[in-house]
């Protein structure tokens, strides 16, 4: 049962790590919105969005495999980071030969220049940040995230609000909280202790056979994700897409707590592997998993329009009724990453990117068929069926790897009424707080009612564990 407390525990780290500085940088959306116009912050997404797509591409997700290689302990980690930051490296220096070619992604001019730092910290950030949760200094990348937070929330009330800099300010921010992340994982993890000029060929053909397939699988995700910034501002505007943007935000206090979870849960998937589940721990955690987020996204619905009026200012207000398809979206992409380690545990790399394949081929081609015919809702919508397609495909074929002892008619009748809020709210112009949204919300929670159970079985199964734990060292002591 000591599973649960080590899951428990890396969590908690994680939460007290993480939580505080993501949700810090979430308030900080209203005055954002405020600083900037609709047209800036579409450019800004551009910039990042266009960042997010080369990092996978040229450095070959290496910081996924470093991740991985470094967990097992039958791989030296100094030729382990050392393939990934060479290869990460040499991906920089091709970015900087290539530079002026980012001018189509419609970023030009002194943006080129933000674009190259931004690209250069944040691919180091991710390497760094992989590889240092890899060798179990999961604290050292906890505080780098607060440190990192703090510092883009300290910067940009400085250059948005002092010095009024606008768009360069907002991006200067973040590069420098880039900056100080870096600096902190690569220090505080005696990163430079692990870089040998010696390069196994051996090793890097092992690793690149792991990480190479997760290169279409991650630029997969970005078609899903940021692809449709593109298509919004081909077929509506810049501004349209500083809109969609701004209400993609919103989603993130869900996905705060996804990224929080997963973090820890990747490495127990890793070390607790049992395909026939045969204690019930995958079973128990998918469980009260689901019920979470599945009421956290219920719940975000019914006071989407209210949140939104609290962080969004009154140029970007409309943007609000995008917002519950993204956390229907947002629903359905928290429930792929439960299932995704399963997969890098056991190296089955290729079967993710069949599925994000095809949900970024279906977001796409949807995009292409919906923002000419009814706007930025169309791209909304897409995310949200493209997401619920990944999901069935990796559920189904997931069996092949764990058996998950569920009951999912449950499950799939309780994504039908968040469907129901979701579509009345948006197409039939029904109020969030109205009787209908609030209904469904009641109804769902009182469905999943035997999972509330399952949550204090749970706890006091932690708990338990943690009593034992101190008996024994003090039983050793005597």
């Amino acid at each position: 049962m000591g599973k649960y407390k080590t899951l428990a525990e890396n969590t908690l780290i994680f939460t007290i790590c993480n939580f505080t500085s993501k949700i810090l940088v979430f308030f900080m959306l209203p005055f954002y919105t405020i600083a900037l116009s609709k047209e800036d912050f579409g450019v800004a997404e551009l910039i990042m969005s266009t960042s997010m797509f080369l990092i996978p591409l040229l450095t070959l997700s290496m910081a996924d495999g470093c991740m991985r290689f470094a967990i097992d302990k039958a791989y030296d980690n100094d030729k382990v980071f050392s393939i990934g930051f060479f290869v990460v490296s040499g991906g920089i220096i091709l970015v900087a030969c290539f530079l002026p070619l980012v001018r189509l992604f419609s970023i030009t001019g002194e943006y080129m220049f933000f674009f190259f730092l931004f690209y250069v910290l944040q691919s180091y950030n991710i390497l760094f940040g992989h590889f240092v949760r890899g060798i179990g200094k999961v604290r050292i990348v906890g505080i780098s995230g607060v440190v990192m937070s703090f510092s883009a929330v300290i910067l940009n009330i400085l250059l948005l609000f002092v010095f009024k800099w606008g768009l360069r300010g907002y991006m200067i921010s973040f590069i420098v909280a880039f900056a100080i992340a870096d600096l902190i994982l690569f220090f505080g993890a005696h990163l430079n202790h692990y870089i040998k000029f010696h390069f196994e060929r051996k090793l890097a053909k092992e690793i690149l056979s792991y990480s190479v397939p997760l290169v279409p699988n991650s630029l997969s995700w970005w078609f899903n994700d940021a692809a449709n910034r593109y298509i919004i501002g081909y077929y509506c505007s810049v501004g349209d897409v500083g809109l969609y943007s701004a209400s993609s935000r919103l989603p993130s206090i869900v996905n705060t707590f996804r990224s929080i979870f997963i973090q820890a849960w990747q490495l127990s998937t890793i070390t607790e592997y049992d395909k026939k589940d045969s204690n019930g721990f995958f079973s128990n955690i998918y469980r009260a998993y689901h019920f979470f987020i599945i009421v956290l996204v219920s719940f975000c619905i019914v006071f989407s329009k209210l949140l939104s009026s609290f962080l969004l200012s009154n140029e970007f207000f409309e943007a609000w009724i995008f917002t519950p398809f993204l956390f229907l979206g947002v629903l359905f992409g928290a429930l792929v990453a439960f299932y995704s380690p399963t997969y890098l545990a056991h190296k089955k790399t290729k079967r993710l990117l069949v599925s994000t394949i095809i949900g970024a081929l279906i977001a796409v081609g949807g995009n292409f068929l919906l923002v000419p015919k009814i706007g930025v809702i169309g791209s909304a919508v897409m995310s949200a069926v493209s997401y619920f397609v990944i999901y069935i495909f990796l559920h189904i074929d997931s069996m092949k790897y764990i058996i998950y002892r569920t009951v999912y008619v449950r499950y799939y009748l309780s994504y039908a009424i968040i469907a129901i809020q979701t579509i009345a709210i948006t197409f039939f112009n029904v109020s969030p707080l109205s009787v209908g949204p609030i209904s469904c919300f009641v109804f769902l929670f009182l469905l999943n009612r035997k999972d509330v159970v399952l949550y204090i079985e749970l706890i006091n199964t932690i708990i338990n564990n943690r009593k034992n734990g101190k008996k024994s060292q003090i039983s050793n002591q005597g």
